[in-house]
């Protein structure tokens, strides 16, 4: 009898760790399966908001017109031009990629002939508006020219300003080289009148 009760003892002794083993069996997968299900549930709630989430706009470059760029060209001209006249150091060099012609060697040469005689300008001149009108590879660009404001210095004097410094209209011709603007020509209307240049 005590062989049989203790057989018995031990049979649920026995049975009872394996109930208690298999508990924490379970236990120990109720836990797995739960962190599991939170972790989709929380990739899934991530790409519900992913989706919600407007599209951001991509900043983009303006890209200039035609005109502006042939305006700007033009504008390069007169910036060599003013800073060679205020400086008085001539580089010939200096129009290369910004104009060319004949009219360039006969700028160059009345900008030697002004430093030679001891002159050099000070501060610059006004513009008027650009009138641009462009044609394919081809520009023609006119703007007013107002000296009255860009002095002159000889010896450090101011010398007066010439007696036609009225501004004056100066077309120049343009041509598209290599994706870039290029000044060809230049004609100065002596007699025309202007608006009042900015």
């Amino acid at each position: 009898m005590r062989a049989s009760i203790g057989a018995g003892m031990r049979y649920w002794r026995l049975r009872g760790i394996t109930m208690t083993t298999n508990r924490r069996g379970a236990r120990r997968r109720l836990a797995t399966i739960a962190l599991i299900s939170a972790s989709a549930l929380t990739l899934v709630a991530c790409g519900d908001d992913a989706k919600d989430d407007p599209p951001r706009p991509t900043a983009t470059a303006s890209v200039p017109t035609p005109k502006e760029q042939v305006e700007a060209a033009y504008q390069r001209y007169w910036d060599v031009y003013v800073q060679l006249s205020n400086s008085g150091d001539i580089d010939s060099a200096a129009f290369t990629g910004v104009a060319e012609g004949s009219f360039v060697e006969s700028t160059l040469k009345n900008l030697r002939d002004q430093a030679e005689s001891g002159v050099v300008r000070v501060g610059e001149p006004t513009f008027s508006t650009f009138r641009t009108e462009v044609e394919g590879r081809k520009a023609t660009s006119l703007v007013c020219l107002d000296e009255r404001k860009w002095a002159a210095k000889h010896d450090d004097k101011t010398l007066p300003p010439p007696s036609d410094a009225d501004p004056s209209p100066i077309e120049a011709t343009l041509e598209q080289r290599d994706g870039g603007w290029i000044v060809t020509d230049l004609d100065f209307r002596k007699g025309e009148t202007c608006p009042s240049a900015k």
